[in-house]
């Protein structure tokens, strides 16, 4: 039996998938060396086919080719091979992109994959989910940190942050996935993997004690549920209920804290939730909050003192906005250029189908939220660049076929 290029080039991809998804292959350096080894494999693949992604390279891979290029060798001039594994997260990010790039005319033939990390990923929800519950539940904190109790966690398979923020992501694909099963004509193991972790990736981000994760994902699936089918009247209604929002915010939203501060005692929302009440009554940001504004500013006020080039280090940008602290270190041009790469995908879906765009629309308040707030990690770039696109040509040609039947 013949085995394609593509179905092999699907085995590397798939193993760089569990890599990025599991905490536990995270901090193993054979683990590490393995994921290289199938992103080399993975363009060895590619270049053995007649007409490869680099004879014919589309405008993303051109743009991320020159991202990386420029990133790795300023990093590398300044901190040398530590440079280079310090962008690590990043560029395998970026190479999901260059995945579905390859086969953006073909992108149902990554469809193995889906079913792949639909059923590989709950392994870690579970483990997450049960450490926080039962044993300790501020582990996705204590996972970010660098310590030996890090470092368990994450060798049992607890997650972190990343874990956290790339679960914000995943919830509106498996939700768009699981709003569509009767029309993808999925069978009960399907229907019974997309349902199973589309409920554990809800209860993750809701136990995993990141209040920005939390308010994002809601917001997201807010757009995803509001705007399902993109028409005047829901963007009518959506604007009227932000300018409703607008001016009942402040006292609806302390009414309700101080309801709900009793129940989260002695978690890590008890803390939010009362920065959050002193910034109400104050007019400024406090505790954790504040922290995070701080570091917000200090990207931004070296980025206007270097609009041009940026500062070209990382010693003392914020480190809280991927986005900021771009335009901060490396200038407008490539702040931009990692904007266009973040979003020229769900903005390319839009118009593509009805049905897709307010899944298109819930990507990009999701991902300009993430990226705004937080870092950018390697899996959200499997769940951006891979996983989305994967879903919404599903859906779309699903939707088409259906509609050609009826007419």
């Amino acid at each position: 039996m013949r085995i394609s290029i593509n179905s092999l080039q699907n085995i590397a991809i798939a193993y760089v998938a569990l890599w990025v998804t599991s905490p536990a292959l995270g901090y193993s350096t054979i683990a590490r060396v393995l994921a290289v080894l199938a992103v080399a494999g993975w363009l060895f693949l590619e270049l053995l086919k007649p007409t490869n992604l680099f004879l014919r390279p589309s405008i993303p891979t051109i743009l991320a080719t020159v991202f990386i290029i420029y990133i790795g060798v300023l990093d590398y001039l300044q901190l040398g091979l530590g440079g280079l594994i310090q962008n690590f997260q990043l560029f395998i990010a970026l190479f999901f992109l260059y995945v579905i790039e390859s086969r953006r005319h073909s992108v149902e033939s990554f469809l193995p994959i889906l079913w792949w990390i639909l059923l590989t990923l709950p392994i870690t929800y579970v483990k997450t989910i049960y450490t926080l519950w039962f044993v300790n539940g501020h582990a996705m904190r204590t996972v970010v940190r660098s310590s030996d109790a890090a470092l368990e966690l994450a060798n049992s398979g607890v997650g972190g942050f990343g874990l956290a923020y790339s679960t914000v992501i995943m919830v509106p694909i498996i939700y768009m996935l699981f709003r569509s099963r009767k029309e993808l004509g999925f069978k009960p193991w399907q229907n019974f993997l997309v349902f199973g972790n589309l409920v554990l990736a809800i209860t993750l981000v809701l136990s995993s004690g990141f209040s920005i994760a939390v308010i994002t994902m809601f917001a997201t699936l807010g757009s995803l549920i509001i705007l399902a089918n993109i028409t005047t009247t829901r963007v009518l209604f959506a604007l009227f209920l932000a300018a409703i929002l607008s001016v009942g915010f402040k006292p609806v939203l302390s009414t309700s804290l101080t309801a709900i501060q009793p129940f989260t005692q002695g978690t890590n929302y008890f803390i939010k939730i009362r920065d959050v009440l002193e910034t109400l009554e104050q007019g400024e940001a406090q505790g954790t909050a504040s922290e995070r504004v701080e570091r917000w500013r200090r990207s931004a006020k070296l980025f206007i003192e270097n609009p041009l080039l940026g500062v070209w280090s990382n010693r003392d940008i914020g480190k809280h906005s991927e986005i900021l602290d771009n335009f901060a270190k490396l200038g407008v041009f490539f702040g931009f250029l990692f904007i266009y790469l973040i979003f020229y995908l769900p903005i390319r879906y839009m118009g593509k189908h009805p049905k897709l765009d307010g899944a298109a629309l819930s990507i990009v308040v999701c991902m300009l939220a993430i990226t705004f707030m937080n870092s950018f990690v390697a899996t959200q770039g499997l769940i951006l660049f891979l996983l989305f696109p994967l879903a919404a040509t599903m859906v779309a040609s699903r939707v088409s076929r259906d509609d050609e039947v009826a007419a």
